[in-house]
């Protein structure tokens, strides 16, 4: 058997090809309208100690960008700051210990 030879592209619009190259690293992250309104613990029942900060959902999501991006988990803490810096949302991100 012989090798197999790759087939051989022309490219011929070069101003759309750069496009599609720029395009494919594009990515667009968010948190919804519900995991926002669920970031915070709502420590409805009195108890000894100090109250939840963060309910499960934030932490399942930083948890979540976490794996995708295969991320330590203070670039973790990072990656989520700077999300809602962008969103323009005031909520607060876990350290990364408590991510741990």
């Amino acid at each position: 058997m012989g090798k197999k030879r790759k087939t051989a592209y022309k490219v011929t619009n070069w101003r759309e090809y750069n496009e599609s190259l720029v395009r494919r690293t594009d990515i667009t992250l968010w948190f919804g309208e519900d995991a926002l309104a669920t970031w915070e613990h709502a420590n409805e029942e009195v108890k000894r100690g100090r109250p939840f900060t963060y309910s499960d959902t934030a932490i399942e999501c930083l948890l979540m960008l976490r794996e995708l991006f295969r991320l330590p988990y203070r670039q973790t803490e990072g990656l989520g700051r700077a999300l809602v810096q962008l969103m323009d949302v005031d909520v607060p991100i876990p350290s990364f210990t408590l991510l741990a």
